[in-house]
């Protein structure tokens, strides 16, 4: 009857340590399993930093190049950047260009802000906008991707193209057609 009682105890002590070391195991593999998800979101984004760096190094490549062939007939010339030591010295030749155009071989020479790409797009898309003011000689301002608008009523910024051409529309019908 002992041995029986022994063996039966012996049993449940197996269980036991087996049930342990089962949850053992699987507590383990679940660390494992978390540890790779995160080496893999960790490798995602690795990856993608690489692709960054990489296209960041063409432009850069681009930027510090000689300036390409020379454009063809008949198309705008290409961009040059000028660096002033001063704000106040870059801000007041750019008044005084905008003011009074400057020719050269009867072709208008422009001047701006140098502008990232991005912005240059979004400033881009106000070009409809910006014509309908100026035929109705409404004062306005684009500073970097937004515009300021400035009526009798004060002035009213639009974050967008959309956002400014439906307003407008909506407000000012009878004077613009944007």
């Amino acid at each position: 009857m002992e041995l029986a009682q022994e063996r039966m105890s012996l049993k449940e002590e197996i269980k036991v340590l087996l049930n342990e070391l089962t949850n053992e195991i699987n507590q383990r593999v679940s660390a494992t399993i978390n540890k790779t998800e995160e080496m893999g979101k960790l490798r995602d984004a690795i990856v993608q930093l690489l692709n960054d760096q990489k296209l960041l190094r063409e432009k850069i490549t681009d930027l510090e190049g000689p300036l390409g062939a020379q454009p063809p007939a008949g198309a705008p010339p290409r961009s040059t950047v000028v660096r002033f030591l001063k704000f106040n010295v870059k801000e007041q030749i750019l008044r005084a260009v905008w003011k009074k155009p400057i020719y050269i071989q009867e072709k208008r020479i422009f001047f701006d802000h140098n502008y990232a790409e991005n912005i240059q797009l979004k400033r881009r898309e106000y070009a409809p906008v910006k014509k309908a003011l100026k035929e109705n000689a409404i004062r306005f301002q684009t500073p970097m991707a937004k515009m300021r608008v400035h009526f009798d009523s004060g002035m009213v910024i639009y974050s967008s193209a959309e956002e400014a051409a439906l307003d407008l529309r909506r407000h000012f019908y009878r004077y613009l057609q944007v």
